[in-house]
């Protein structure tokens, strides 16, 4: 349970959020892929089971918006825990930072909600370019930063426009990291930045091998 109740969190800190209307009290996240909808539902059902989830289409795939779905559980105890714990979305709940083994559940729902996995050619087209990154407002980026670190997904640029601070990570060190995503077109994308910086370290690895050995000679 604890797991899931870190991976909540941070999909709230992200795109999830709090609300109170009238007599309504919830917890929600609105989103485009199922996969992080599905996780979020589960999580929710896992730490809060005689809670009722509700689960609908939020808005309605217009040209090239596509539809969203949100799921959301009502509950003023909620409402409130979520808003005290994070104090209105600007702090990480100290329970999680207390606790290292919550920390790749809790930094897997803030990549669900805030990070992207991105495969091409770079800007002159001369050479292939990957990056794993995720780009946040918040004050507290800098801990997170901290804590990818630790759990070994190695930061190799942080930089700050605008207030947006963008981390970036070294693909493979992410990878190793276990905190990976939810989200199935993010997670194939990461694999196939595995696969192709692993076969480039083995054809690199066996040129260099044959080169030595004929200086040898």
């Amino acid at each position: 349970m604890n797991q899931e109740r870190a991976y909540l969190y941070g999909a709230f800190l992200g795109d999830g959020f709090i609300s109170n209307q009238g007599n309504s009290w919830y917890l929600a996240l609105k989103v485009v892929d199922h996969d992080f909808a599905d996780e979020f539902e589960r999580c929710l059902r896992v730490v809060y089971p005689y809670k009722h989830v509700s689960r609908y289409m939020a808005d309605k795939a217009v040209g090239n918006r596509r539809a969203r779905t949100q799921v959301k559980i009502n509950g003023k105890e909620i409402y409130m825990e979520f808003k005290e714990n994070t104090n209105s979305k600007s702090e990480i709940p100290k329970f999680i930072l207390d606790d290292v083994a919550l920390w790749p559940a809790f930094l897997r729902g803030i990549m669900d909600s805030e990070g992207w996995v991105t495969v091409g050619l770079n800007k002159k087209k001369t050479m292939m370019s990957f990056n794993v990154a995720f780009a946040m407002k918040a004050p507290f980026v800098g801990k997170l930063a901290d804590m990818f670190n630790k759990v070994g997904a190695t930061v190799v640029s942080d930089k700050t426009k605008d207030d947006l601070r963008t981390i970036i990570f070294h693909p493979l060190d992410y990878l190793k990291s276990g905190v990976s995503f939810s989200i199935v077109r993010k997670r194939k994308r990461l694999e196939l930045i595995a696969i192709t910086l692993n076969d480039f370290t083995q054809r690199y690895s066996a040129i260099k091998y044959h080169g030595e050995v004929e200086d040898k000679v």
